[in-house]
C-alpha cells in the first residue's frame, strides 16, 4: 500500500483524559482501548523539561520548552488496512504523555504518522476558523502559528545551556530550533512491531523519543555553541539538520 493511499484516509478523534500507565476498560464487542504513550528518554533514562543534562559535547543544558505535531497517525492492520488515530495533535512533551484511544479489536503491526503539519493545513490558513479546543486553532496551537511567516511550527525545542565547561556556571546560552515549512514535513512507517487490539481490556504502545540524540548521529552533530538558533527562515540549513536528527530517534514499540 502506498504512502499516499495510506495518508489519504483521515479520521479525526477526540483525545482521551490523560493516562499514566495500562489500564483495563471493557468496551463493546469488536472496540477495544489502544493506549499511545509518548515516552521521551535521555541516554536511556526518563527525560524532563527543566532538568539539566549534559550534550555529547560537554554543554550543560536545560530544556524549557518541547512541542511538537504529529499528523495523519495511523494503526496498520496485519491485512493491509489501516485504523485512523487521529488526522493532528499537538504534543507537550514535558514528561511522559499517554492517550487512550478506542480502535477495531484485531491484529496489528505497525503505525503511520508523520511529524509536522500537512501542506493543505499548514501555509496561508487562519487559525481563527478552527473551534478553541483545535491544535490548530490560536489558542490550540499554544504559540506554534507564525503570524509573519503565514505557518505553522512543526517542532519547537528551546532552552537555556552553559557552553563555558564550568560545573556551577548559570546557564545563560539561549538555544532555539523552531522548524517548520512544507520541506521539513517528514512521514513515518513503523512496521514488523505486532500488537493485538482486544474488545476486553488496554493495550499500551510507546512511541518514544531519544532526546540526547537530537544534537549527534554518526555523520553530523550540532553544537549549541555556535549552531544554537533557526527560525527555519533566515536558517534552513539548521533547521533541516535538526529536523533529520530529531525524527532519526523516534521509536515505536
Amino acid at each position: 500500500m502506498s504512502l499516499g493511499k495510506i495518508f489519504s484516509i483521515i479520521g479525526i478523534l477526540t483525545f482521551a483524559a490523560f493516562m499514566s500507565s495500562c489500564t483495563k476498560e471493557v468496551q463493546e464487542d469488536g472496540i477495544g482501548n489502544f493506549q499511545l504513550r509518548l515516552l521521551p528518554t535521555y541516554e536511556g533514562e526518563d527525560f524532563e523539561v527543566g532538568q539539566i543534562y549534559y550534550d555529547i559535547l560537554g554543554h550543560r543544558i536545560r530544556v524549557d520548552d518541547f512541542k511538537f505535531y504529529i499528523s495523519n497517525a495511523l494503526l496498520l492492520k496485519s491485512d493491509g488496512s489501516t485504523t485512523p488515530l487521529f488526522e493532528i495533535a499537538l504534543f507537550d512533551l514535558d514528561a511522559m504523555e499517554s492517550h487512550i484511544y478506542q480502535v477495531a479489536a484485531g491484529d496489528y503491526e505497525g503505525m503511520l504518522l508523520s511529524i509536522g503539519v500537512p501542506e493543505e493545513l499548514n501555509k496561508d490558513q487562519d487559525p481563527t476558523q478552527y473551534a478553541n479546543s483545535h491544535p490548530l486553532s490560536v489558542s490550540g496551537s499554544q504559540g506554534m502559528f507564525w503570524t509573519w511567516n503565514t505557518g505553522y511550527i512543526f517542532v519547537k525545542f528551546e532552552g537555556k545551556a552553559d557552553t563555558l565547561g564550568v560545573e556551577g556556571n548559570p546557564l545563560l546560552h539561549p538555544f532555539a530550533f523552531h522548524c517548520g515549512e512544507d520541506v521539513l514535513f517528514r512521514s513515518h512507517v513503523f512496521e514488523n512491531t505486532n500488537f493485538t487490539v482486544g474488545s476486553d481490556g488496554t493495550t499500551c504502545m510507546d512511541l518514544r523519543f531519544a532526546v540526547d540524540r537530537f544534537f549527534y548521529n554518526d555523520i553530523d552533530t550540532i553544537d549549541i555553541k555556535e549552531n544554537y538558533l533557526t527560525h527555519t527562515s533566515g536558517n534552513l540549513p539548521l533547521a533541516e539538520r535538526f529536523t533529520d536528527l530529531f525524527n532519526a530517534q523516534i521509536y515505536f514499540e
